[in-house]
């Protein structure tokens, strides 16, 4: 019998880890822009004073962070929310989003060259690392469970329409 139980642990993750290939559009997507949103925060944070570098930098980061967000909140949490598994980590993340929407506002009203503009960018980009990390070994495993692999490529497809108009 234990050979059973073997072969029926080991169809499990061979199923598991074929599903996870046939919804990777919208997990791809997902951490492809989590890629881009870590190399801004590394680029703007080598960046100095109030440098046309910072400014463009903080520009193209703040509207990746937003597009991302908005995506994010319609094509996935919104589903997530509707599922009693998926509630109360969809509503934490977005609960996240709306924190690091607050620190960007908070840092696009300071001057770019002060202490305090530095010391508010490395909150937000503790809080950024944190989220993406917590999405990664979190989030998408659990949302990875709780869809189907046609629901999750509907997911992938509207993320990136939603992405692409995002202004």
């Amino acid at each position: 019998m234990p050979s059973t139980n073997s072969n029926s642990q080991s169809g499990k993750n061979a199923k598991h880890t074929a599903r996870q290939a046939a919804q990777a559009d919208i997990f791809d997507e997902l951490i492809a822009g989590h890629q881009r949103q870590r190399r801004l925060l590394e680029l703007l944070s080598e960046t100095q004073g109030d440098s046309k570098d910072r400014r463009d930098l903080f520009v193209r980061l703040r509207t990746e962070l937003d597009a991302h967000a908005e995506a994010e909140e319609r094509a996935l949490y919104s589903r997530m929310m509707a599922t009693e598994d998926g509630r109360e980590r969809a509503r934490h993340s977005v609960h996240e989003h709306e924190q690091i929407d607050d620190i960007l506002a908070d840092l696009d009203q300071m001057d770019y060259s002060s202490t305090g503009w530095l010391n508010r960018f490395a909150t937000l980009r503790d809080k950024v690392e944190h989220h993406l990390e917590e999405e990664e070994s979190k989030v998408f495993p659990l949302a990875s469970e709780l869809f189907s692999n046609q629901k999750a490529r509907e997911m992938g497809e509207r993320f990136e329409e939603i992405h692409a108009d995002a202004p």
